[in-house]
């Protein structure tokens, strides 16, 4: 997929072939011969980014703290799940769209996110990564190895463990740290 940095091209440190697709800056500074220059459509993306976490936030709760943010062997369906603390994924958590391709998640965390490391985030049924999507106030942590699904929108930090990967997006108002990780790129 793209990667883009609001910052100075600098601050980008990966090399052209690990992405497929789009380097950009504001800037297109740095030492990467493949970053371009783009400040319109970062601008319009941060202000996107922007829009999605607070209209994210403001959809009416329909599951509060569920099982106290511990989502340990859970199936959980369709629908806006509140956590008014961190949430931690220590065992394999499964969204099952019930054959509907519609159905969505939306998690509104007031914390930190943690997946443990070798656990998996499954999609079930039908289930679209595209329509899953979590607002984090706190940083985000994939553990090694591990696979998530879905789109995060942080408030802070979002970091993938050695190994760690993604099927989705990684939207942050700070950094992404990556060590040797997949992000497959949702359409």
């Amino acid at each position: 997929g793209n990667v883009s940095s609001s910052g100075g091209g600098a601050g980008i440190g990966i090399t052209c072939a690990e992405v497929n697709g789009n380097i950009t800056s504001v800037d297109a500074a740095g030492p990467l011969p493949c970053v371009t220059q783009d400040t319109a459509n970062i601008n319009t993306a941060i202000t996107n980014k922007g829009t999605a976490y607070t209209n994210t936030n403001g959809l009416p709760a329909c599951v509060t703290n569920q099982s106290a943010g511990i989502l340990s062997g859970l199936t959980l369906t369709r629908g806006v799940y509140f956590f008014n603390t961190g949430v931690s994924i220590p065992t394999d958590l499964h969204l099952d769209a019930l054959g509907d391709a519609t159905a969505r998640w939306d998690f509104q965390v007031n914390g930190t996110l943690t997946e443990a490391s070798a656990v998996t985030v499954f999609l079930d049924n039908g289930a679209l990564a595209s329509n899953v999507t979590w607002t984090v106030t706190g940083f985000t942590q994939i553990g090694a190895n591990a696979h998530f699904e879905g789109v995060i929108i942080g408030a802070d930090y979002i970091q993938l463990i050695t190994g760690a990967s993604v099927h989705g997006r990684l939207l942050t108002h700070t950094y992404i740290a990556l060590d040797q990780n997949v992000v497959t790129q949702l359409p």
